[in-house]
């Protein structure tokens, strides 16, 4: 969860510098992203995150945060998994 959290803001973060205006977070973290939309209660451990998160998506026209089913986006998982591998 806290890591889903922090890609999700360093995701924001790079579309501030880069100048994007319009964004589209797809997450296979469905408990990030029901909090992120404040659909359900903010857990205290990403409680920080989200904040940020909040306050990034503010510096946007438009921003939306999907949740995507692993087994559709595998590409993102695998790329996800082999960054791990890098440390």
């Amino acid at each position: 969860m806290t890591a889903e959290a922090i890609a999700i803001r360093k995701a924001l973060e790079c579309a501030v510098t880069l100048g994007w205006k319009s964004v589209k977070i797809l997450s296979d973290a469905k408990n990030v992203v029901d909090m992120i939309q404040k659909q359900v209660a903010t857990s205290w451990e990403i409680e920080v995150l989200c904040e940020d998160i909040w306050k990034l998506s503010s510096m946007f026209d438009h921003v939306e945060f999907l949740y995507i089913p692993r087994k559709l986006n595998k590409v993102a998982h695998s790329l996800a998994k082999f960054s791990i591998s890098l440390f």
